[in-house]
């Protein structure tokens, strides 16, 4: 977990392994027509039922996982990732890559350069190693974990998540 490339900053350092419990990732970010399944209001910016929902509160991620628990059958529970989940996923189970799928930008992400200045379908870009979509470019995603510029330094080993010390989230 951290800066592997040496183009971050300092407090994604030091670099140093993990071990996680076993999870599970939805393979795009949540869609806008997915969105409207449960919830009132949608957001978003640019419509399209298969573009992500963006524009989106903390308060309104944890709304919508409310819903959605509520829906879904006994004993399964969904949750945003911890930074570590999510940083596992998008390097494709921990593989050495610049952008989540590769080293090209332009074939796993949407981003200034190739798009028309607003969010894209998911899932049109090459997926990463473990089959997922969007992991880089195209909107920002929420992680679990608050923001700490020392949570490197200060957390476990096993399943590592930031709970306290700041405010703002990853």
């Amino acid at each position: 977990m951290g800066d592997t490339f040496n183009q971050g900053v300092e407090d994604e350092k030091p670099v140093h392994e993990v071990m996680l419990s076993d999870f599970f990732m939805a393979t795009c970010p949540v869609t806008q027509a997915q969105w409207k399944c449960l919830m009132a209001e949608n957001p978003s910016n640019v419509a399209g039922d298969d573009h992500p929902v963006e524009q989106v509160t903390l308060a309104d991620v944890h709304a919508f996982i409310e819903k959605i628990n509520a829906a879904a059958d006994h004993g399964v529970h969904f949750d945003l990732p911890s930074e570590a989940q999510w940083e596992y996923a998008a390097r494709s189970g921990g593989r050495d890559e610049l952008y989540a799928g590769g080293k090209d930008p332009a074939a796993v992400a949407c981003f200034e350069d190739n798009s028309t200045g607003g969010t894209a379908p998911v899932g049109r870009r090459a997926p990463n190693g473990l089959g997922l979509y969007d992991m880089s470019g195209n909107v920002w995603e929420w992680c679990r974990a608050i923001y700490h510029p020392e949570a490197y330094r200060r957390h476990g080993r096993k399943d590592p998540v930031c709970t306290s010390g700041g405010t703002d989230r990853v």
